[in-house]
């Protein structure tokens, strides 16, 4: 899943960068978060991951094949994201 920073009228807001918390709850389990900088020194498989430029990737493994996780996304100073996401047949 694409993480992308927004303003509050929902621009993306590529000049600034925030240190991120991701949270599986489900069917599924973060595999790792990436944000494209090729000098980046933290593990992928580090909860807490920097924006860079104002984005960010998280891999997110299903458990099963049909079922429901959720990935709830916290910084600080912004406000709280859980996405709610349904997969299978």
């Amino acid at each position: 899943m694409t993480i992308q920073l927004q303003d509050k009228a929902g621009n993306p807001v590529p000049n600034q960068d925030k240190l991120l918390h991701f949270d599986v709850q489900g069917d599924a389990h973060l595999v790792g978060v990436n944000n494209g900088y090729q000098a980046e020194l933290r593990s992928f498989k580090d909860k807490d991951y920097p924006t860079w430029k104002g984005k960010c990737v998280a891999v997110i493994r299903p458990d099963k094949t049909k079922g429901s996780f959720s990935l709830h996304i916290t910084g600080k100073n912004l406000l709280d994201k859980t996405v709610q996401v349904h997969f299978g047949k």
